[in-house]
């Protein structure tokens, strides 16, 4: 009976492997990544590297994201939603730390755009107060107050743009996350329909055995 189910777990590893290697081509290249590191899908290589010790190193790089999914279904013993649950709750930790990200991301933003703002009204006020301090003709007040203005459109003009390219940054990276999430759950649903099978197969022949 072991020796049965080490046959279907390495059929079903080397299965999902050569999969991955033959989905290559459609994948961005590596110096252009959809989302960071820290967001990828991916389980440690150590747990299962009997089953890819002759996989060359390169191939091994290339299908790290591929593994988590090998490794999970690798036990036939392991229902399809027991796997499945795993899936899920690794997807949502990974959503739960692009959202903290992010969010921290915007406070950093919003935080450094105030103080930018409180030290330019700040100097604007300090130059007002010296000027204003002294004896100026018509046309020196009117050439001061001219130039404070100009300077105050400019930089809130210029506090615009940086906050609409921050939100398009923003708003990239959500969607670059949204499409590698998606097409980590298709390809995962892929692979969980042939699992599937193949569960239901040792689980007709060890129950007949019984």
């Amino acid at each position: 009976m072991k020796h049965r189910l080490v046959i279907y777990s390495l059929v079903g590893a080397w299965f999902l492997l050569l999969n991955g290697c033959q989905s290559e081509s459609k994948k961005l290249p590596e110096d252009q990544p959809l989302v960071q590191d820290q967001y990828r899908l991916k389980e440690d290589r150590e747990a299962f590297a009997e089953i890819r010790k002759n996989v060359p190193e390169d191939r091994q790089k290339q299908n790290d994201e591929r593994a988590l999914i090998l490794y999970m279904m690798s036990d036939l013993n392991r229902s399809p939603g027991e796997i499945r649950e795993k899936f899920d709750s690794i997807v949502t930790k990974k959503r739960d730390v692009f959202q903290k990200n992010m969010d921290q991301r915007r406070e950093e933003y919003v935080k450094k755009e105030r103080k930018d703002r409180e030290s330019f009204t700040k100097t604007a006020e300090t130059d007002r107060k010296k000027f204003t301090d002294g004896k100026h003709s018509s046309d020196e007040k009117s050439e001061f107050f001219a130039d404070q203005d100009t300077r105050r459109r400019d930089f809130y003009s210029n506090q615009r743009e940086k906050r609409d390219e921050f939100e398009a940054d923003v708003r990239d990276q959500r969607k670059n996350f949204d499409d590698y999430i998606r097409q980590k759950t298709m390809e995962f649903n892929q692979d969980h329909r042939a699992y599937t099978k193949r569960y239901e197969t040792y689980q007709k022949e060890n129950q007949t055995q019984h």
